[in-house]
Order: structure tokens, then C-alpha cells, then sequence
């Protein structure tokens, strides 16, 4: 990595080499380097361009479809590039919000009969009381009372979108391509959990013990129905639970680490992150009008339920 402004970006040369020599880099593949790797640093230290306009240069497209498709953080670069290479010619240079919620809805479907998973999940977690492990810092700081609870109700514990390597977890929920990316990067293969993902996921480094619908679960609130713990909220509704625990879903607050564990944190803007805060809340609170939901460590979400 350069120093300066004027040293060329790897991006931009290959770039350009495939475009002027015929050459056949994988573009892709230096955007997901940035996302998931440089991205932080980035975010501290400024440097050069911002590449989600280099994004939007790409592919010829309003630099708003690309802002609004990272700011989901749920999807891979790759896939980013995929949604902006099917926008139609007649609508890249002038941006419709409607089109772009609707492409990324699709894009996300890959609707499956997830019958027999959902029959399986209710048989496992049958009389369990079941506690759902967050990725926030509460998670280390309370340490010993959450495991307290694990020992004395012999809590079936479900990680969402990260495997926390002081708890042992019975399943890991994935629905956030990027995090399985990032799960994929910093875990141990040999893990014990096994893994519940939505069926947005393409699989490729770990099997899953069961894949459920991803549109049966984000039809069950109006508001941001792509969080990960509304998702999983909502699977347990499906299965049957009448009740659910929360530890470690602190909520964002700007300019701290929110993470149990800093690999985990994404890029990303602090009014998007807080804003965030509200409308979790307020699925959860709709959400909480079909199952019992209570928080074992402080969270910002259950405040603005109440």
C-alpha cells in the first residue's frame, strides 16, 4: 500500500489492464481485500479515493445504488457488483430507491422449502430455554453470570453471526454473507457449533446443519427485516418458542467499540449505525408481541422497546 495519493491503487491498474491489454484480473477479489480487510484501517486513516465511488465508476451507475447496498452490510462486494450489473441501462444514472430495495430483496430470496429444517429446529430446541449470543461487549463483561445462567437452566445457547470463543455454542446463526465470510476467516474449522444460515447464503467453506427461508423470516416484521437478530427472532417464532433470551446485543453507541471482539466490527457510518438502534428496537418490540423476549445484559435496543 502506497503512502500517498500518488502511488497507483492496485484496483485501478488491473482495472485498467483488462480493460486496454486484455488481461483478466479478478477485480472482485481486490474489493473484498478492501471491504473485509483494509476497511478499518480506512475508516481511521484516510487515504486516496473512496472506493465506493470506484465502485460506481465500474459499473456505471448513480454512486447512491452503491451507498445504499454497503450500508446493508450483508453482502459481499462480489455480490454488490452482481446487483449493480443487473440494474437496466435506462435506470443506473438516475437513481430509484424503489428499484434498488426491490433488487436487493430478490437478489437476497433464494426462496427453498425449508419444512423439514423448521420440524428439526423444534425437535432440538423442544422444553430448551434458549439464549441468543450477540457479538457486543457486554458478552465479556458479564462473562460469568451469562454463564451462570447457561449452567443453572442448561440454556441452549445460538451465537448470531459469530462464534465467541470463551462461550461454547450449540449453533451459530448466519444471514449476513459478510459475516460468513469473516466467520470463515477467523474461526477454527474443527468448531463444535454447528451452523443454522439463511438461504441467502452460499456455502462454501462450512456445511449447515439446517438452511431456512430467508423471505419466511424477514416477512415477519416491516422494519429493517434484515438484522440478523430480528431474523433469528422470527425463526423461533416459526419453530414454536414461546420465549427467548438476549445477551450481548448492546446496540451502537458512536466513537466506541461496540464489539465483544474488534475483528468483528464493520466499517461503516455512525448516523447509519445509530439510526440502526431505532428501528431493532422497534422490530424487536413488534417481534416481543409473539414471544417473550428478555435481556440478560444492558442493551440499547430494550431501552427504546420500553
Amino acid at each position: 500500500m502506497g503512502k500517498s495519493a500518488g502511488n497507483t491503487a492496485s484496483e485501478l491498474i488491473a482495472m485498467h489492464m483488462n480493460e486496454r491489454y486484455g488481461k483478466s484480473y479478478d477485480i472482485d477479489q481486490f474489493l473484498e481485500i478492501l471491504d473485509t480487510d483494509l476497511m478499518a484501517v480506512y475508516q481511521r486513516r484516510y487515504w486516496g479515493y473512496r472506493y465506493n465511488f470506484y465502485i460506481s465508476a465500474m459499473q456505471n451507475c448513480h454512486p447512491d445504488y452503491v451507498q445504499y447496498l454497503l450500508d446493508k452490510k450483508t453482502l459481499s462486494v462480489t455480490s454488490v457488483n452482481e446487483i449493480l450489473a443487473g440494474i437496466p441501462g435506462g435506470k443506473k444514472l438516475h437513481y430509484d430507491q424503489g428499484y434498488i430495495e426491490g433488487a436487493y430483496l430478490e437478489y437476497q430470496s433464494h426462496a427453498i422449502d425449508d419444512q423439514a429444517a423448521v420440524e428439526g429446529l423444534a425437535e432440538v430446541l423442544d422444553r430448551r430455554t434458549v439464549l441468543l449470543l450477540g457479538p457486543g461487549r457486554t458478552i465479556r463483561d458479564n462473562e460469568k453470570d451469562i454463564k451462570g445462567f447457561i449452567k443453572s437452566r442448561n440454556a441452549l445457547v445460538i451465537s448470531i453471526n459469530f462464534e465467541p470463543v470463551s462461550y461454547g455454542c450449540d449453533y451459530i446463526f448466519i444471514s449476513n454473507a459478510k459475516r460468513y465470510s469473516k466467520l470463515a476467516d477467523i474461526t477454527d474449522r474443527a468448531s463444535a457449533a454447528k451452523l443454522i444460515t439463511t438461504s441467502n447464503i452460499t456455502l462454501f467453506d462450512r456445511s449447515a446443519e439446517y438452511i431456512l427461508n430467508y423471505l419466511s423470516l424477514i416477512s415477519q416484521n416491516r422494519v429493517n427485516s434484515d438484522n440478523a437478530l430480528l431474523l433469528a427472532v422470527a425463526a423461533l417464532i416459526r419453530i414454536g418458542m414461546k420465549e427467548v433470551y438476549l445477551a450481548g446485543f448492546d446496540g451502537f453507541r458512536a466513537k466506541e467499540n461496540d464489539y465483544y471482539d474488534a475483528r468483528y466490527a464493520f466499517a461503516g457510518n455512525d448516523e447509519y449505525n445509530l439510526s440502526s438502534n431505532e428501528t431493532t428496537a422497534l422490530g424487536l418490540k413488534q417481534l416481543s408481541q409473539k414471544v417473550d423476549i428478555h435481556f440478560l445484559t444492558e442493551s440499547l435496543y430494550e431501552l427504546r422497546m420500553c
